[in-house]
């Protein structure tokens, strides 16, 4: 085993679950500052107002700093629940809906802005903000003395050098890195002002409206978002682009199951693989996981342009909650998300997002998820179908884990159960490679091995169409491979089983109608390999959790629902359903803990 493999694996158990919540997702949205009313009184969070609250930043003892601006302001909340203004000024207009911009550095109130937006505490301990409309970079100090850090009013561009003669255009997110580098979401790039004070521009096209920065060993995965969408741009300088439907081109990543991005604005980081945005124009808050192309809305009614008018103001649960022109976005440390609602004038909370998903077997693993001696770990490993366009809710795994974890016969007051999704490449060479490399690290006390057509098609280079008309080219190989991962297994002590399941033309044509209608030529209906798997795995000796069986049943009822989507093989929320209530079933007969002693 290579050392560099060692390193990855031995950080696994540190970080399964990825430092995640153990409940249920259900996230809830309420409000923690701001009456509603338009104004910038202070005083205490739920009576202060606000015009129009963008963006939001914590120092280190837990201050929260917020751009009011449409109220041209910067507030802050201690973390007692008191609001005030530090610096900036002007009287109201139009009603009390927008204070007219000015442009003057200065102490507290003597200090004027024009639409600061973006704001970040810097490890100075200063407060920066970009003020958007004046086209620089203010500096800040806690006690609300305002100077101008980069940029000049006067002069807007592109222009690079250092701080104080560069030119900004529009500028609005801001970010610093953990080396002291701030990063500016402008006009037409993204631009960094290193710690030297020298302003540069880095070309992600996108028109950055706002980022996040994920710092890691190998440098910093920065987020940017934009009117085209999403772009990430790696440690190495490589640019991932997630795009709006609008503006989708060839090589932009999909998300699983056809789902849309939605249009980010602002965002944060919880690695370099997982962020939250909110998306004015629906007025949703979501969550992308980009290891995966999995996206969710968190909070707000699923549409892609409001225009059934569903912007307004509810607390409360998923799809009940509304918001309007959601803006900045703020982590907490229990990974909370603090958000500013702009049309709202309110700061809203949503509580924490699951964000467990499925291990990757040449990821590179983050994340300090620490599992004490009670806790019982079974791998589910295997190609997309372990997971795929789902949550932990409605996961086999989340499935599996809530029925053991809920029946009496599992010890649950002496072990925890965790099941781990490990999402393989299709190939079992790989697959059976990573989990015996885990065995004599005991990163799992059992594991469970999910084998269908297209693991064997794409194991042994065949099609899935020829696996029932070709047995001799795989039959035989998958027993020996079974027998030696067996034997691994044994020989480590950790209980395995293989899970085995259809694929939609293995069960009836009508669970594969949208392939037989645009595939040419159509996947052939194929009732024979279900067989020839099972013999190859009694061979080896490998307990079998068969699912064929409860799929077919579920096909002969009067009540069936769709087990598979619509446009690939993937299981449906109800095909996952079966799968992880037989797994569930399957687990608890076989006991694998039983011997265990904690």
């Amino acid at each position: 085993m290579t050392k560099s493999l060692l390193t990855t694996l031995g950080a696994v158990l540190a970080i399964l679950s990825a430092c995640l919540p153990s409940h249920a997702e259900n996230i809830t949205a309420r409000t923690i500052a701001g009456s509603g009313r338009a104004g910038f009184d202070d005083g205490a969070a739920r009576s202060a107002s606000f015009i129009m609250p963008m963006g939001m930043a914590y120092d280190a003892a837990g201050n929260l700093y917020i751009t009011d601006g449409a109220a041209q302001r910067i507030r802050v909340m201690s973390p007692n629940g008191v609001i005030r203004t530090l610096a900036g000024g002007g009287s109201p207009i139009h009603g009390g809906l927008w204070v007219p911009g000015g442009y003057a550095d200065g102490p507290g109130v003597q200090a004027r802005f024009n639409r600061p937006s973006g704001i970040a505490v810097g490890p100075d301990g200063n407060i920066y903000i970009s003020d958007s409309y004046n086209n620089c970079i203010r500096k800040m100090t806690p006690d609300g003395t305002v100077s101008t850090f980069a940029g000049n009013p006067a002069t807007p561009g592109l222009l690079n050098g250092p701080r104080l003669t560069a030119h900004f255009t529009r500028p609005m997110g801001l970010k610093f890195a953990k080396d002291g580098d701030l990063y500016v979401a402008d006009a037409d790039f993204l631009r960094k002002i290193d710690t030297a004070g020298n302003v540069s521009y880095i070309l992600v096209g996108n028109q950055p409206t706002d980022l996040a920065i994920a710092d890691g060993t190998s440098g910093p995965t920065i987020f940017v978002t934009g009117y085209e969408g999403l772009i990430v741009r790696t440690p190495d300088g490589k640019l991932e682009r997630w795009a709006t439907v609008e503006a989708r081109r060839a090589g932009d990543h999909i998300i699983q199951g056809g789902k849309q991005l939605g249009h980010p604005f602002g965002i944060v980081a919880y690695n370099d693989h997982q962020i939250a945005y909110t998306d004015v124009r629906s007025d949703t808050v979501r969550f992308l996981d980009t290891r995966y192309g999995l996206e969710r809305i968190l909070a707000g009614v699923p549409n892609e342009d409001a225009s059934a008018d569903t912007g307004g103001y509810v607390d409360g649960s998923g799809t009940a909650a509304r918001f309007n022109a959601p803006m900045g976005l703020a982590l907490r440390n229990d990974g909370s998300i603090l958000l500013a609602d702009a049309g709202n004038r309110r700061i809203r909370l949503l509580s924490a997002p699951d964000r467990r998903g499925p291990l990757m077997l040449s990821a590179d693993l983050l994340g300090a998820h620490e599992f004490g001696p009670r806790d019982y770990k079974v791998a589910l490993a295997g190609n997309s179908f372990v997971w795929y366009n789902t949550d932990w809710q409605g996961s086999i795994e989340g499935r599996v884990e809530r029925a053991v974890s809920a029946d009496p016969r599992f010890p649950s007051r002496s072990l925890n159960l965790h099941v781990v999704p490990v999402w393989g490449t299709g190939r079992l060479d790989a697959t059976d490679q990573y989990l015996k490399s885990t065995l004599s690290l005991g990163l799992f006390d059992a594991m469970l091995l999910n084998i269908n057509a297209i693991d064997i098609a794409g194991s042994f280079g065949l099609k899935v169409s020829e696996l029932s008309r070709n047995p001799g080219a795989w039959q035989d190989q998958l027993t020996a491979k079974l027998k030696s991962f067996k034997a691994d297994a044994a020989s480590a002590r950790v209980p395995v089983a293989v899970v085995i399941e259809p694929l939609p033309n293995q069960l009836a044509p009508s669970e594969d109608m949208w392939t037989d209608l645009t595939v040419t030529p159509p996947t052939p209906h194929d009732l024979a390999f279900r067989d020839l798997l099972r013999a190859a795995i009694k061979r080896s000796g490998i307990p079998t959790i068969d699912l064929w069986p409860a799929f077919e049943a579920d096909m002969r009822s009067p009540d069936h629902r769709a087990l598979y989507a619509t446009e690939d093989p993937h299981y449906s929320l109800h095909g996952r359903e079966i799968a992880g209530a037989q797994i569930a079933r399957a687990l608890l007969r076989l006991a694998p803990w039983k011997n265990v002693q904690r």
